[in-house]
């Protein structure tokens, strides 16, 4: 992630489809922010290379259950997409990671079985 976020925001799916928003506190922004920076890289496949599929287990999720919103002083917002139980789970920009457990932690996600 690019240095410098000035707030984060995690937007939760609820069952009814939408979003729940809540800030994350000013003290745990660079926690969130070091966490996301050093999610393991994975390659995806190339059908999702290609915008024709995504990977994912039985109770996976399509949409994303969390949306990360970092917010920078200047220039636009970066977006982070979190699928738990598809391949990739966090998705911004071209860049394709796996979730760690002290990400999921942080996004209040339950832990891989």
């Amino acid at each position: 992630m690019p240095p410098g976020v000035e707030s984060a925001t995690i937007c939760s799916l609820t069952s009814a489809g939408t979003y729940e928003t809540r800030s994350v506190a000013e003290a745990s922004v660079d926690d969130l922010v070091r966490e996301l920076s050093a999610a393991p890289l994975v390659r995806a496949s190339q059908e999702f290379d290609t915008g024709r599929a995504m990977r994912c287990s039985p109770g996976g999720s399509v949409p994303a259950t969390r949306q990360v919103v970092l917010r920078y002083d200047h220039g636009p917002a970066v977006v982070v997409s979190v699928y738990p139980g598809c391949d990739p789970q966090l998705i911004t920009g071209s860049r394709r990671a796996g979730l760690t457990p002290e990400l999921r932690e942080l996004l209040d996600l339950p832990a891989e079985p």
